[in-house]
């Protein structure tokens, strides 16, 4: 059912179903490149990494399983909502933090 679903949304869904699946296909890319460009980087920096990674791969397992239900289990769209702005409010927080750091290293 879940690969029906994931076939759905790439292909069968309308154009805004479409777009909505490849953003979150490069969203999740997005979020592997990153992980493995942190991997050197501080320990606060690869835990936000990886947290924001598991993050962005529960909301897309959580479109996935809505998609599934026919859209008809709200909840579970709440869930995609609450795991992607958990992502962004994640990768926001790495990304002042490396800001700072960036900024202080400057002066």
């Amino acid at each position: 059912a879940y690969v029906d679903a994931i076939f759905y949304s790439a292909t069968g869904g309308n154009l805004l179903l479409t777009s909505h699946f490849f953003i979150g296909m490069t969203i999740i890319a997005t979020a592997a490149v990153n992980l493995a460009l942190i991997i050197h980087k501080s320990n606060v920096y690869r835990a936000l990494s990886i947290v924001g990674f598991i993050l962005v791969l529960f909301t897309f397992i959580s479109g996935v399983r809505f998609a599934a239900s026919n859209f008809t289990v709200n909840p579970i769209s709440y869930q995609m909502a609450s795991g992607f702005l958990s992502a962004f409010i994640v990768y926001f927080v790495m990304a002042m933090l490396m800001y700072r750091d960036i900024a202080a290293h400057a002066r």
